[in-house]
């Protein structure tokens, strides 16, 4: 390590009686790849730039850097810069591990780094800002029985705000960090973590090494702890094996909480549990859209339920334009707490095996709490509810327009200053008006059903025909018509009705015809009568038009 400006290139020593290299105040750059045996150990005002070049510890169970009380600000004014640990030549700890002081963090890389808590950074009680770097395929593993947080883990009341940069890798790369405990890019405990501008967590795992294990695959927030996005900050593409695939919370407190503000969104994020994009356990959880933007939930996957948002206890709150969408395994599952709507949220095109399926509600005293005026659009909320209908209670506006069912045999009604999934009035079964037609010969009446009331699905009720007997020679039997039904729908068609034909002249006679002569056959269906005339002869066969 050379100190900045030092025209001779000075090599800085340190204090082998520390628990490692102490570096005094000033301002250092990496002039050749280095290789410590103990940690560099920051009590007072330092700026390394690593300028391309690698930091590599072969200490065991110790950190690169190690910051009590001083601050170090970490820069990298040109290639690919990097704080690691040797594995092959024995190293094994976090990255930076700040006690007290501050960190700063403005290039570079923080990998390849293992530890029981904080792959690549662990922040105990001091200040962690990140303006830009990445901080990546760092592990937490259970090695000596811990293994929470492969990216950061911030503890003992530390803060770690985040301005800019990667925990995690990208799709292409996804250079993840993981956890075998909890919090697989970054873990709070009784701390506070603030993402702000376009700072992302992205394509982290978090895996269950114990029975505890697994949640939280982007940001596991516990106990004391808060967590606050900002601007267009991102959680996206990580994932867990127990529940809480983007964002895990159980915390407690007055001010402990989980807040997404401005544009900030939990995307793409998985878990084979519950809660793809959060779970929450304990705790709060406030999603607000503004004039600033509209945080949004989207695109997660959840094996189990909860796609976007399971709520298991708690409370979650949606406010303003905040939205949850486009989730597989329900948009928002809601099995204990509280679930508040206000402003204009938005929980749309979520689905469950295929079926649309926005909010869950599971039990028969799970509701939705209406916390303010709702002005989204119509519908913009859809709900599931299998135990009883009753949705919200104690609502004092009619809000129902604001909610739509996702079972389309029921419908959100006003009642009682509840809202209720009611069913649907169904329409009674179709009846068929049949208007019946001739044939322009006469013989055929055509049945068609003139009911205006649209349920019809089929208007052609078929058709009858009278015909002519095939052997109209005198044999002293009667000539019987044929009638020919046709797919017929319609009316009862009368019996056939015979009449003697002389001159135009028609006298109803008693069954068939038997003697010579002409004659005709009727039926009727209503007020439609169809006919034929024939003549039976004495030795031709003929058929009177």
């Amino acid at each position: 390590i050379v100190e900045d400006g030092s025209a001779d290139g000075k090599t800085v020593g340190g204090d082998s009686a520390l628990t490692g290299w102490l570096l005094p105040e000033g301002a250092y750059y990496l002039k050749d790849e280095v290789t410590i045996d103990q940690p560099i150990v920051i009590r007072s005002k330092v700026t390394i730039c690593l300028n391309g070049k690698t930091l590599q510890s072969k200490a065991e169970n110790k950190p690169v850097f190690w910051i009590m009380g001083g601050e170090l600000t970490l820069t990298n004014c040109q290639g690919t810069g990097k704080v690691i640990h040797s594995h092959s030549l024995g190293g094994r700890g976090t990255g930076v591990q700040v006690d007290s002081g501050t960190f700063n963090l403005y290039g570079g890389a923080i990998t390849e780094n293992i530890a029981d808590y904080g792959g690549g950074v662990l922040v105990k009680g001091g200040t962690f800002n990140m303006n830009s770097g990445t901080i990546a395929a760092n592990r937490a593993t259970i090695y000596t029985g811990k293994g929470n947080g492969g990216g950061v883990s911030v503890v003992d009341g530390g803060r770690f705000t985040m301005n800019g940069g990667t925990i995690g890798g990208t799709s292409a790369t996804r250079d993840y960090n993981q956890a075998t405990g909890n919090g697989g890019g970054v873990y709070v405990n009784g701390s506070t973590f603030e993402m702000k501008g376009s700072a992302s967590v992205a394509y982290n795992k978090a895996i269950k090494g114990n029975s505890s294990g697994g949640n939280g695959g982007g940001v596991y927030v516990k106990e004391n702890g808060k967590f606050i996005m900002h601007k267009t900050a991102s959680v996206t593409g990580n994932t867990a094996t127990n529940n809480g695939g983007g964002v895990y919370v159980s915390v407690s407190g007055q001010d402990s909480k989980f807040e997404m503000n401005d544009n900030a969104s939990v995307s793409g994020n998985t878990t084979t549990g519950n809660g793809g994009g959060v779970y929450v356990l304990n705790g709060t959880f406030n999603m607000n859209g503004n004039v600033n933007g509209n945080a949004s939930i989207t695109g997660n996957k959840a094996s189990q339920d909860g796609g976007g948002v399971c709520a298991s206890g708690g409370t979650f709150a949606m406010n303003g334009s905040s939205k949850v969408m486009n989730n597989t395994g329900n948009g928002v599952y809601v099995i204990g707490g509280k679930f508040t709507v206000s402003g204009a949220p938005t929980v749309t095109g979520n689905t469950k095996d295929g079926d649309a399926s926005n909010v869950y509600l599971t039990g028969s005293k799970i509701y939705i709490t209406i916390g303010g005026k709702l002005t989204g659009d119509k519908g913009s909320i859809g709900v599931t509810k299998r135990s009883n209908s009753v949705i919200a209670k104690g609502v004092n506006e009619d809000y129902s327009g604001k909610f739509s069912s996702d079972d389309k045999m029921r419908e959100v009604k006003y009642e009682g200053n509840q809202l209720v999934l009611a069913k649907k009035p169904q329409p009674s079964e179709h009846e068929h008006e049949w208007k019946y037609t001739l044939s322009d010969d006469k013989t055929t009446i055509t049945a068609t059903c003139a009911n205006t009331d649209q349920l019809c699905n089929n208007r052609n009720g078929g058709n009858v025909t009278i015909e002519a007997p095939i052997d109209l020679t005198y044999d002293g039997k009667g000539k019987t018509a044929k009638v020919t039904k046709n797919n017929w729908k319609g009316s009862a068609v009368s019996e056939i009705h015979y009449y003697s034909y002389v001159n135009g002249n028609c006298s109803k006679i008693d069954g068939a015809p038997i003697k010579v002569g002409k004659y005709m056959a009727e039926i009727t269906v209503e007020d439609a009568t169809a006919f034929v005339v024939y003549k039976i002869t004495d030795g031709t066969t003929e058929k009177i038009p």
